[in-house]
């Protein structure tokens, strides 16, 4: 009988067996994670900032909104506060100045990523495709 093994030979089998599939495992993870590397890198360096820069894109508006109803509403005043006026005038300029600013360093960013983007595949970058982006961005200006 060539297949009469011990107990001990049996474990040993399974143990080796055992070792085997955790060492084949570990590299596919080691694998998975390195894979998932690039794409925590490619989110890093595209999505991020032209995420942050849209998010002051909207906090610069609405700054200026702001500045705006403040310096309507000390002009429809009864008696308008010249200093009000001066103020409200001021905020509305500097937040028009950086919301232009901003804006084009957004749209730089997007042409950069755009560029970058073209001719490769976007899966895993959602449904948004550059041209799409663009369009938006070109509505808002």
């Amino acid at each position: 009988m060539p297949f009469r093994q011990t107990i001990a030979a049996k474990i040993f089998g399974l143990a080796i067996i055992l070792l085997l599939l955790t060492i084949g495992l570990a590299c596919f993870l080691l694998f998975e994670v390195t894979r998932t590397t690039q794409d925590l890198t490619v989110v890093a360096n595209f999505d991020v900032p032209l995420t942050q820069s849209v998010a002051r894109l909207h906090e610069f508006g609405l700054r200026r909104r702001l500045a705006f109803e403040r310096w309507f509403g000390a002009l429809n005043a009864a008696e308008p506060n010249p200093e009000i006026v001066a103020e409200a005038t001021e905020n509305y300029a500097l937040f028009t100045r950086k919301l232009t600013e901003e804006f084009f360093r957004c749209a730089a960013h997007h042409w950069r990523l755009s560029e970058e983007c073209t001719g490769q595949s976007d899966a895993g970058r959602g449904s948004d495709t550059p041209g799409s982006n663009r369009t938006c961005l070109s509505d808002y200006q």
